[in-house]
């Protein structure tokens, strides 16, 4: 397959499947492979495909971390403490 690296590189990167790329060995070229070694083959040297879909430019979300609230509770011991419960009565 070596000597039909190009070949099979330009296949790649059209995004055939290594079916399709060992079927055309086949018919075009008289070598006999299988789809098997056409994977391990392109592996094994890098040869990738194309992606189908280019990566969006995704939008970044920054997070941002609430300040925490400085309460002061300040207790005049002098009032009494009124109690109300919330809802009805």
């Amino acid at each position: 397959m070596e000597a039909f690296r190009s070949e099979i590189a330009s296949m790649r990167s059209s995004n055939w499947p290594f079916k399709k790329i060992a079927d055309w060995l086949r018919e075009n070229r008289q070598l006999e492979v299988s789809k098997e070694a056409v994977r391990q083959f392109c592996n094994i040297r890098g040869i990738e495909s194309k992606p189908l879909h280019p990566p969006q430019h995704q939008a970044r979300t920054v997070l941002h971390q609430p300040k925490k609230a400085q309460a002061k509770f300040e207790y005049d011991d002098s009032v009494p403490i009124v109690i109300r419960k919330n809802g009805p009565s």
